[in-house]
C-alpha cells in the first residue's frame, strides 16, 4: 500500500511543482486512501491544503500523521502553519515536540528561535544564542540574536555580526549599530569591509 502511496506522492509533488496544488491535493488524498496510517501521505496533504489556504484542514492532516507514526516532518509542517497563521504558542509547542522526535533538527531549531521571538518569551535570546553558535553560518539568525540584543548589549549584538563567516550584508548591519552608537570610524571600518567582500 505504501509503494502505491508513494507513487501517488510523487505525482502531487510533480503537480505541485507546476503550480496545481489542487490537483496535487487529489493525488495525496488518494495516498491517504491507499494507506490511511502513513504519514508522509497525511503531511503531504496538509502541506497540499495549506497551500490553498485550507488551514484547519491542513491541522488536522498534520495532526493525523503525528498521530499515526511519531512523525518530527509531521510536527515541523505543523508548527510551520502556525507560525504562518501567527500563533506563535501553538508554533513553540509542535517545535518542541519535532524536537523531542529528532533532537538537534536545524529547521525544527530555527522555526522554534522564531517562534519564541514573535512571542516575546523569556528565552528567545537564549535559544538564538544556542542556535548561532552550533549555526555561525546562518545570517538570518545572527541578524535576529542582533536586532533582539542591540538596544541593551550593542557591543554582543556588534560581535554576533562582526564574526566569521563574514557576510557583507551582516558587516553592513554592524556599521549600523556602530554610527547609531557614535563609534563613526568603527561604522566606517565595519562598512568598508562588507564593501570589500562584495
Amino acid at each position: 500500500a505504501r509503494r502505491a502511496a508513494d507513487v501517488l506522492i510523487s505525482r502531487g509533488h510533480t503537480l505541485e511543482d507546476s503550480g496545481q496544488p489542487a490537483r496535487a491535493l487529489e493525488c495525496y488524498e488518494q495516498a491517504v486512501r491507499c494507506a490511511p496510517g502513513y504519514a508522509r501521505a497525511w503531511i503531504n496533504a496538509g502541506n497540499a491544503l495549506a497551500a490553498l489556504g485550507r488551514f484547519d484542514d491542513a491541522r488536522a492532516a498534520y495532526a493525523t500523521a503525528a498521530a499515526s507514526e511519531q512523525s518530527g516532518p509531521a510536527e515541523l509542517n505543523r508548527a510551520n502553519l502556525e507560525l504562518r497563521c501567527q500563533r506563535p504558542a501553538a508554533a513553540i509547542e509542535h517545535y518542541r515536540r519535532a524536537l523531542a522526535i529528532q533532537p538537534g533538527w536545524r529547521d525544527a531549531q530555527w522555526g522554534l528561535c522564531i517562534a519564541l521571538q514573535q512571542a516575546g518569551a523569556a528565552d528567545a535570546v537564549h535559544e538564538l544564542r544556542q542556535f548561532v553558535m552550533a549555526n555561525p553560518e546562518h545570517g538570518p539568525a545572527r541578524v535576529a540574536l542582533a536586532g533582539m540584543l542591540a538596544a541593551d548589549a550593542t557591543d554582543e549584538a556588534i560581535a554576533v555580526l562582526d564574526r566569521p563567516p563574514f557576510v557583507p550584508d551582516l558587516l553592513a548591519k554592524s556599521a549600523k549599530l556602530r554610527y547609531e552608537r557614535l563609534d563613526h570610524r568603527e561604522a566606517a571600518d565595519a562598512l568598508e569591509r562588507a564593501l570589500s567582500l562584495e
